[in-house]
């Protein structure tokens, strides 16, 4: 089935002005009288974010009520100028960051309790991380680079044990990107033999099962659902494949009209039986994200009639320049997305950061700034 045939865009102007068709008054996005839309949302919200080189952690409740900053540097004791990368699991945030080594630590959103400060593996002379980690819900992995042989490993990290497997890659010049739930863990990677190829290695076993050329070239994101792995390029074309038999399952064409308007896949999620697209749109100034929710059964995406906007009448009749959007999440049962970003307010030349709500047809339930500027947004409950 050709993916023009079965996709349409979901959401959004989501920065933008959702002003299309006729409004009604009682519609927030009006905003008469210069007020900015303050409804509850469904879910809980952690925004990461950092300001003067510092992150911060952020809590906003479902009312809308944003909790102090809490110093992430401070709370892990950690330099300034240390890497920190996060995820978050269920109600766990996991950071995992460089202090001469690779280190990790887990804090419980709930109770504010940090869970411990854990090496990663025992160190070995002549070996350093190389680029950012990944995670399931029960495992980590990073890249491992050898120095003295010039060989790069992919280590697998038991959050629950502590154990780890070091599985040697094939020869290559770059590692592009990585897909990984509870059983897969998939590296793209480009070498001048192989040319662009993914390595599929299977977690329980920690061996390699697969290493296959990937055809259709400038990768940019992927999702497993169960046992597919699920592979996409900038211009919509797409391939699905069997994990457990190699075989290719689906392909897709270029969704034309998509291409044609400018737009370019950013990055995936899987949802659970659905997947969340990033589109990206340029034309020329600013960037406009928005998300595509993908159906992995029927190939179909939610949203039949709505369209992608690329008008920013919300900040701009509100007084704020549109600078761009860092990250969002969706909440599929309420059928809401949750947005951080920046903007420029006034003539104010400095970013502030901006959080908001939006349903699925692109109404905007809630908008705020917030005094950082954010990087990463989870849905919690």
């Amino acid at each position: 089935m050709r993916l023009k045939e079965v996709v349409f865009i979901v959401c959004v102007c989501l920065i933008a002005g959702c002003s299309s068709g006729d409004n009604n008054s009682e519609d927030p996005n009006e905003n008469e009288g210069g007020q900015l839309p303050k409804g509850s949302f469904p879910s809980n919200v952690t925004i990461i974010g950092e300001r003067d080189d510092i992150k911060y952690q952020l809590d906003i409740s479902r009312d809308g009520v944003i909790s102090p900053e809490i110093n992430l540097h401070e709370q892990l004791d950690l330099n300034e100028d240390t890497s920190l990368f996060y995820v978050v699991r269920g109600d766990i945030l996991r950071f995992h960051y460089h202090l001469g080594r690779t280190h990790y630590s887990q804090k419980n959103l709930a109770t504010g309790e940090i869970i411990g400060r854990v090496n990663i593996c025992p160190p070995v002379e002549g070996e350093q991380q190389s680029g950012a980690s990944i995670h399931s819900n029960s495992r980590m992995a990073i890249r491992i680079n050898s120095f003295s042989t010039n060989e790069d490993f992919a280590v697998i990290h038991d959050i629950a044990t502590g154990s780890c497997q070091k599985i040697l890659l094939p020869p290559h010049v770059n590692h592009e990107s990585s897909i990984m739930n509870e059983s897969y863990l998939v590296l793209y990677l480009q070498s001048e033999e192989l040319g662009d190829f993914l390595v599929v290695i299977d977690l329980e076993s920690g061996t390699i099962v697969k290493t296959f050329s990937y055809g259709l070239g400038n990768f940019i994101s992927g999702t497993i659902n169960d046992k597919t792995l699920w592979v996409f390029s900038r211009d919509f074309t797409y391939q699905a494949y069997d994990l457990e038999t190699s075989e290719l399952v689906r392909q897709g064409e270029a969704y034309d009209s998509i291409v044609d308007m400018g737009l370019r896949l950013f990055r995936s999620k899987n949802l659970g039986s659905k997947m969340l697209l990033t589109l990206s749109y340029v034309q020329p100034n600013p960037v406009v994200e928005g998300p595509l929710i993908y159906d992995y059964d029927t190939g179909v995406a939610l949203g039949e009639n709505m369209v992608l906007l690329e008008a920013n009448d919300f900040m701009n009749n509100n007084g704020y320049g549109f600078v761009g959007i860092n990250d969002f999440d969706v909440d599929m049962e309420s059928e809401t997305i949750y947005v951080c970003g920046k903007g420029v307010r006034g003539s104010d030349v400095s970013n502030v950061g901006i959080f908001m709500v939006l349903d699925f047809s692109g109404r905007i339930i809630h908008f705020t700034e917030i005094g950082i500027t954010p990087e990463e947004i989870f849905v919690r409950n």
